[in-house]
């Protein structure tokens, strides 16, 4: 049998994104990475990127959370860098 070699490369926002995608729930984000891993092997991309997780659903709850967080990241109502270094860089 061989290996199977995934890689995963994520920036900070993307670990952000991937955590408000699954509205903070341990169970929505397992789902999510665990399907996305699934996908990228099936579809040969072998990387777990931002494109493959965007076409990985997960529960309906989080999928309907995902428009609303959407738009607030889109108006600056939230932001994927950490409220102390946005406080570093405003001083």
């Amino acid at each position: 049998m061989t290996g199977v070699r995934l890689s995963v490369r994520a920036s900070t926002s993307d670990r952000y994104a991937n955590h408000t995608r699954s509205t903070g729930h341990i169970g929505s984000f397992v789902t999510l990475i665990t399907r996305g891993c699934f996908k990228a092997i099936r579809t040969g991309a072998e990387q777990l990127t931002a494109e493959v997780l965007d076409t990985v659903r997960i529960d309906i709850a989080s999928e309907q959370a995902r428009g609303e967080l959407a738009a607030a990241f889109a108006a600056g109502r939230l932001s994927t860098t950490p409220r102390a270094t946005r406080r570093a860089k405003a001083s």
